[in-house]
């Protein structure tokens, strides 16, 4: 008997005790003996105090988590909370920061009768909350220390300013013209009140669990400099706390020890004290919800039974009080359609790391796919057969790649991180425009397309708006020069990418479109993004132009007259553009007198000398590819290995070419099982092109096409435009599909 109460009574409380005191114990032994070297200055009591505050942080967080769930309809145990929120922590340091944290969460508080999707909501409510709190702080902490932490050169404000106008303008054009009667159904089913309510409540809290955390690391950040002034030490925190929230990262780390050490020496600290500062939060933040683990669960008492999926599933959406789910399901792809075009370049321990806007809303919307499908026990369906294994066996491909390159030189970020990670973020972009035909069917996919085109187009007027204005010695931000136009994008390629995709959804919407005037509109639309597509100085862009046309008069001679309309005033505005310097306007002075610019754009833009170079690095790399593909022809030389090579060269390249990378890195094997999934998609699309209102098909067939095209100079299979207009053109209307709370949406 008294080994039973002895057990009980360790099962509960006594195993936190235990666990803590073991822990104390193996950081106390690791400092004093000297095994841990630490930079002096920093004694134990300070680890013991920031693992308190940190300890605080991680129940104030669970605690969130319940007040939240409670909120959204959802009653949920302190306990179970603090479960799901230690579950989602570990699962964090494993997979992309929320990824992780929703998985774990999932897995848990299915047992409280919550369904995966609302999980994701929940999550997706805290993180929006909890980001918006520290943002607020981290841009009052950097405009505090202005003058004591660079922002950037000049280059990089005006870019952040043209972006912010960029976005601005894109959102304002697509939500006008396309999602008006979306944003407005939402307005009238949604309880503003409540929802202002609950923010406030969450964003409280919020402001408590960053307390507790900055707490932490003022502790450890003052015992390296106690001289420093409080408020310094303060809003430097802020900053490497903002920094390793970024969902950019496994758990925050690099990041949050690349930020730390570089901020943290301008309050006082040196780099290794910054960096040992942030290991120590990484470590304890993770090692307290152990504890609290053991202190929470109860296996004995666990119901293992999955919570039962309702028939109707409109109905679990409703019972969420704000029919957060529905609504997230639809905004999550309405604003990646817009937020795709902007990237921007993020430092990390393993160099730049190539971050799209949308970035964060494909993963929220992919986890929102997966929970969508595995609530109903079923597997994604989609409009060709097989697509399913298809993409399961590509990502075996890039396995079985990673593992040869592993073994034979050692590990790659390059492989690992953008190879591999991006791959799988590629996926989410899929599902994400997939997650608008999962909600409204047909009418969703051609909305979304629609989105997409009309932001593109406003992206396409600023960006020609500012090639005009540098002609005329006129600016929007910073100094304009002519120069091949990138868009948001920061890459010609990847921008003549994105104004290829939209022109073939402009044919489809065509093709599809019965109404004159509308067809009008798509025919300008069609105009301004080939224009900006010449204007780009892209050879395979020009290329891949004339192909689209071409095919578009193929598939429907009805096409005819309207594609020749839009080369017609394409042309006209391509050439306005391109000889504005050379135009007497009056008086004899041309535009060009007051830039000095005597010539035309595309003189400007043919530089011998860069594009001698950007042509030997090509054929080098698809050279180099080939040699690889030949000495290992079957699997290839593992993921990231024509990369590595050039780095250790002193000039890392990647092969420009997508069919030569596929030979060189993953063999024929990898080869052929790309190619069945493309030949796959496009003989599928290829036979629905007899349906003119297919805008799914028509626009899959062009785009593969132009992809085809295009990458035979340059590696495109990454661009996430690619595969978020697959999700959407390649997602099968479901039987029963989550319907809005409103009776009809109206579609513009």
């Amino acid at each position: 008997m008294r080994l039973n109460i002895l057990k009980i009574h360790l099962g509960r409380a006594g195993r936190v005790v235990v666990s803590a005191a073991l822990l104390l114990a193996v950081a106390a032994y690791l400092f004093r003996t000297g095994v841990v070297e630490v930079p002096a200055g920093l004694g134990f009591s300070h680890v013991l105090i920031a693992v308190v505050f940190l300890f605080a942080n991680a129940l104030l967080a669970g605690w969130r988590l319940s007040v939240l769930a409670r909120l959204e309809g959802h009653p949920l145990a302190l306990r179970t909370a603090l479960e799901a929120n230690a579950a989602g922590a570990a699962l964090s340091q494993v997979m992309i920061n929320f990824l992780g944290q929703a998985a774990g969460r999932v897995a848990i508080m299915r047992r409280a009768n919550i369904p995966a999707d609302v999980t994701i909501t929940i999550s997706v409510i805290e993180r929006l909350t909890a980001t918006a709190v520290l943002t607020s702080a981290a841009v009052v902490a950097a405009f505090f220390l202005f003058g004591k932490i660079s922002f950037g050169q000049g280059a990089e404000i005006d870019y952040l300013l043209e972006a912010g106008f960029g976005l601005t303008v894109s959102t304002l054009f697509a939500g006008v013209f396309v999602y008006r009667g979306l944003l407005l159904d939402v307005a009238r089913q949604l309880d503003f009140g409540k929802i202002g309510a609950g923010f406030l409540a969450i964003a409280g809290i919020s402001l408590v669990v960053h307390g507790a955390m900055l707490s932490a690391y003022l502790t450890l950040a003052w015992a390296f400099a106690e001289d420093a002034a409080l408020i310094d030490l303060v809003t430097a925190c802020l900053i490497v706390m903002f920094a390793a929230s970024l969902p950019i990262s496994f758990g925050g780390w690099g990041v949050r020890e690349l930020s730390a050490a570089a901020v943290l020496p301008f309050v006082g600290l040196t780099v290794t004290q910054g960096v040992f500062v942030a290991l120590l939060v990484g470590v304890g933040s993770l090692i307290v919800q152990l504890p609290i683990w053991l202190a929470v669960s109860n296996r004995a008492q666990k119901d293992s039974v999955a919570a039962p999926v309702p028939e109707d599933r409109s109905r679990t959406v409703g019972q969420t009080g704000h029919a957060y789910s529905s609504w997230l399901g639809l905004f999550v792809p309405v604003l990646a359609s817009i937020a795709i075009f902007f990237n921007v370049h993020l430092p990390t321990t393993g160099g730049d790391l190539n971050i799209n806007l949308a970035d964060p809303l494909a993963i929220v919307g992919g986890a929102l796919s997966v929970a969508y499908w595995l609530e109903r026990g079923a597997l994604p369906r989609w409009r060709v057969p097989a697509l399913n294994t298809l993409t399961v066996l590509a990502l075996a491909v890039l396995v079985l790649a990673a593992i040869i390159g592993f073994v034979d030189f050692g590990f790659s970020v390059w492989a690992f991180r953008n190879r591999l990670g991006g791959w799988l973020l590629l996926l989410a972009y899929a599902a994400t425009g997939a997650l608008m035909v999962l909600n409204l069917g047909d009418d969703g996919r051609r909305m979304l397309l629609k989105g997409f085109v009309v932001g593109l187009t406003a992206i396409a007027v600023l960006a020609v708006g500012q090639l005009t204005y540098g002609l005329l010695g006129l600016t929007f931000f910073g100094e304009a020069t002519p120069r091949n136009l990138e868009g948001f994008s920061q890459n010609t390629n990847a921008f003549t990418f994105l104004l290829a995709g939209g022109i073939c959804a402009i044919i489809a919407l065509l093709r599809a479109e019965d109404s004159r005037s509308k067809q009008r509109i798509w025919v300008l639309a069609a105009a301004v993004l080939g224009t900006a597509l010449v204007l780009t100085g892209s050879r395979a862009g020009w290329g891949t132009l004339a192909l689209v046309c071409l095919a578009a008069l193929l598939i429907d001679r009805h096409l005819i007259k309207p594609v020749l309309k839009a080369v017609t005033a394409g042309a006209a505005l391509v050439l306005l553009v391109a000889y504005m310097p050379t135009i007497d306007f009056a008086g004899g002075e041309t535009a060009g007198s007051k830039t000095g610019i005597t010539t035309n754009v595309f003189e400007l833009q043919n530089n011998p000398d860069s594009n001698t170079v950007a042509d030997t690095e090509r054929w080098v790399s698809i050279n180099g590819g080939l040699r690889l593909w030949q000495e290992n022809p079957i699997f290839g030389a593992g993921l990231g290995a024509y990369f590595e090579e050039t780095k250790q060269a002193g000039k890392p390249l990647v092969t420009h070419n997508t069919l030569v990378w596929l030979l060189a890195e993953t063999g024929l094997f990898g080869f052929l099982a790309f190619f069945a999934a493309g030949l796959t998609i496009l003989w599928a699309m290829m036979r629905r092109l007899r349906d003119p209102t297919d805008v799914g098909a028509t626009t899959i067939f062009l785009f593969l096409l132009a992809f085809a095209s295009m990458s035979m100079v340059h590696e495109l299979l990454y661009q996430r435009v690619l595969w978020f207009v697959l999700g959407v053109c390649l997602a099968s209307v479901p039987a029963r599909r989550i319907e809005p709370p409103s009776d009809k949406v109206e579609i513009h």
